[in-house]
């Protein structure tokens, strides 16, 4: 048969979940996750008083230690001025240029090594024992703040320390290093410096009056320091004399040709040299066409062509020198044609022997004339060009003289500002600039206090028994929790907790009862995750409570290996259920008990080795079989991750019941549950056993146990005091016990001494 066929053969009970709901459920509730609060109770709940006391003592251990670790700091503050103020020479005052560079490079030598390190030999420093080594020196630089204060005059030299008297002595130390290493030894600088440019202004000073000395000395000669005109005067008066010397020549050599009878009737014209030395308009128009026809030839040599700009200019002006040239040489022509042989000889009668004769004085005393002109404009020219020279060296020296005033003055204006003055070597700290110590206490405090809840949280997440009953109804979603069973001693002599255990009981009755069909003959198979969680002990009780309401009511001991069931209603039997499953005749072997309304089918002589010939098949004949006897069948199994029956049973039974016990691991349980939903098995509900007073105050029987307690007490140790003074356990079990002696069966009390191992 399949499951399919079963689960549609078996009936459909409202209140039980299916496998398939079960799984949905169980879907559900890993989408919704609990609450963090809620998961935080969990894992602390019980913990409570223990984290009280543990989260106060950390706390307080957390704040004590977190106050004591911080030490407060003192900061100690000095101040050095850096004084702006030019003091010129003149009525007003100047700030000193670049005076924020000047500022901070003070400040990156008061922080250099070298004033650290002449700071910590002092002998304040030494004093305090506090060391001069590399580490300490790294402790010093950490603890020290120099800075330039911006928008004042001030540079602020800060240190902290534990310590107010070793803050103030160390702002002291660096302040007196830094004056003691770089407070001169500027000035110094500057003095050597003002040495030297004075040195070079009074020799720039001597060379100017040497040099005005010789151009005084030179000028005395002529009356004045300026020749150029005197010079250029000479030039032309020279080149005048020269004039009329080349024309005396001409008229001498003329007059000679007369008197030879050499001339033809017109002398010979004068060539360009001739007429250059005569004229020196011409000797310039000459020079300058010599140089342009230069300037054409090397543009030729360098390819450059006719078209070429510069080759037309230079051509151009090549002939305009040229014309101009020509134009000056026919004026010259005409100036000396009177001295032309005439035609004829009538020229020789115009000149004598006394004409040649004073021909020749005339070029003898121009010649003389001439060489004295000459010798006079080349004195006056290099006087002139030694003039010119020495006015030049006199204005370079005037411009260095300058320059030497310019340097002699900034020097001097920096020696005299920019003064730096200490204004406060550090004064000793009153109160701390840091302290934290409230703040490290307070989170000392809060670590503290949480540090335990931390550690028990980790314990509850690593904790993972059941320890309260809506444990199960928190962690298995989808089925009930039918109710609760006390925890009780294995020698019960208490009546209150008698009575209690068996409320419990019967409450867990009656809601079966409530969720099936009063019509059917109900199927129940009860179980665990593992051995002694009380199962057994549960079958037995709920038995006598369906027996006390009526109910014709069935106990089969499917437990094949444990067979407690058995053995505590004192069965000796050896056939049993798997006899009842092979002869098809559950009646045959069904043993009545003493209580009333309750009868068991025995496990018999089976034992583990049996459970191989366990046939479902068998077992559903056997429970169709049962159904039309009783009323109720209970069939106790044994755990279901640890046997083979169990599997076929919870297959084949209406409902199951799931014993969890507290302390019970949840992993078990919830891989009890998925072998459960895979065998396709309807969950009746989840009984927790062995609950602690405190979960009966969060489970449903509050009211019902506090009205028990309250007018029920009476009645519970009048039934108890009926059972011959003996304990109220038996050998059933102090729950199922319980149950039994809280009515009164037609065969009496049952009574007796017995231990729920199952």
């Amino acid at each position: 048969m399949t499951d399919n066929m079963q689960l549609a053969r078996q009936p459909q009970f409202p209140g039980f979940a299916s496998p398939d709901a079960m799984m949905k459920s169980s879907s559900r509730s890993e989408s919704d996750q609990p609450q963090p609060l809620k998961k935080m109770h969990r894992l602390l709940r019980g913990r409570y008083p223990l984290v009280i006391i543990l989260g106060m003592i950390g706390a307080i251990a957390g704040g004590y230690f977190g106050f004591r670790s911080q030490k407060p700091l003192y900061a100690s503050k000095g101040l050095v001025q850096i004084d702006p103020y030019l003091n010129k020479m003149k009525d007003d005052q100047a700030i000193l240029q670049y005076y924020k560079e000047y500022a901070e490079s003070q400040v990156a030598m008061m922080t250099g090594m070298r004033v650290v390190q002449n700071a910590l030999e002092s002998d304040d420093w030494k004093a305090l024992n506090r060391g001069s080594g590399p580490e300490a020196i790294r402790d010093f630089v950490k603890r020290l703040d120099i800075s330039y204060l911006s928008g004042t005059f001030f540079i602020q030299v800060t240190f902290t320390d534990p310590d107010p008297n070793v803050a103030a002595t160390a702002v002291s130390s660096v302040i007196h290093s830094y004056l003691a290493l770089y407070g001169d030894v500027e000035g110094q600088e500057r003095r050597d410096r003002q040495d030297v440019w004075d040195k070079r202004r009074q020799g720039l000073l001597s060379q100017r009056r040497n040099l005005e000395g010789e151009v005084l000395k030179l000028a005395s000669t002529y009356g004045t320091s300026e020749l150029a005109p005197l010079h250029d005067g000479t030039v032309q008066q020279d080149l005048k004399f020269r004039s009329l010397l080349e024309e005396a020549r001409y008229k001498l050599r003329s007059a000679e040709a007369v008197l030879k009878g050499t001339s033809t009737t017109q002398a010979a014209e004068p060539d360009d040299l001739q007429l250059a030395s005569i004229s020196p308009l011409y000797a310039d128009l000459m020079r300058r066409s010599e140089e342009v026809e230069d300037q054409i030839t090397k543009m030729q040599q360098r390819g450059i062509g006719d078209s070429h700009k510069d080759m037309i200019a230079a051509k151009a002006q090549l002939f305009g020198l040229n014309h101009r040239k020509e134009t000056t040489a026919q004026q010259l022509h005409k100036q000396f044609s009177g001295f032309a042989a005439m035609p004829g000889a009538g020229l020789a009668t115009q000149v004598t022997p006394r004409d040649l004769d004073k021909y020749r004085e005339d070029v003898h005393a121009l010649t003389d004339a001439v060489k004295q002109q000459h010798d006079e404009t080349a004195k006056i020219g290099e006087a002139r060009i030694a003039i010119q020279k020495l006015n030049n060296d006199l204005a370079q020296l005037k411009a260095d003289i300058s320059e030497a005033d310019r340097r002699i003055e900034d020097n001097a204006q920096v020696a005299t500002g920019a003064r730096i003055k200490p204004l406060s070597y550090g004064d000793t700290p009153v109160a701390p600039s840091i302290d934290r110590r409230a703040q490290a206490g307070i989170l000392g405090f809060v670590g503290g206090g949480a540090f335990p809840v931390m550690l028990l949280l980790l314990v509850g997440l690593l904790d993972q028994r059941y320890r309260y009953s809506d444990d199960t109804s928190q962690d298995i979603s989808g089925v009930p929790l039918l109710g609760i069973l006390p925890n009780l001693p294995d020698l019960l002599t208490d009546p209150r907790q008698a009575a209690i255990a068996a409320h419990c009981v019967h409450q867990i009755r009656t809601l079966l009862q409530i969720r099936i069909n009063a019509e059917e003959n109900q199927v129940f198979a009860i179980t665990s995750a593992s051995p002694g969680d009380g199962k057994t002990s549960l079958t037995l009780a709920l038995g006598l409570s369906f027996a006390a309401s009526g109910s014709n009511t069935l106990l089969i001991d499917c437990d094949l290996v444990g067979g407690a069931l058995t053995r505590r209603m004192k069965i000796s039997s050896t056939n049993g259920v798997l006899d009842a499953m092979a002869s098809r005749s559950i009646m045959d072997h069904v043993r009545e008990t003493d209580i009333e309304n309750v009868s068991i089918l025995p496990s018999g002589s089976a034992g583990f080795h049996h459970a191989s010939s366990f046939s479902p098949a068998a077992l559903r004949r056997l429970i169709d079989d049962a159904r039309k006897h009783f009323d109720v069948i209970l069939i106790d199994t044994g755990p279901i991750l640890g046997s083979i029956e169990a599997s076929a049973v919870a297959a084949a039974v209406d409902g199951v019941i799931l014993c969890v016990a507290r302390g019970q691991q949840r992993t078990l349980v919830e891989r009890s549950l998925a072998h459960l939903a895979s065998v396709g098995a309807r969950f009746a509900g989840v009984v927790f056993n062995r609950a602690e007073t405190r979960d009966f105050e969060r489970s449903v029987s509050r009211f019902s146990m506090r009205s028990n307690r309250q007018i029920g007490g009476g009645a519970a140790r009048g039934a108890a005091a009926e059972t011959d003074s003996h304990a109220t356990g038996g050998a059933y079990g102090p729950v199922a016990g319980a149950v039994a002696n809280s009515f009164k069966p037609g065969n009496g009390n049952v009574n007796g001494n017995g231990h729920d191992d199952a």
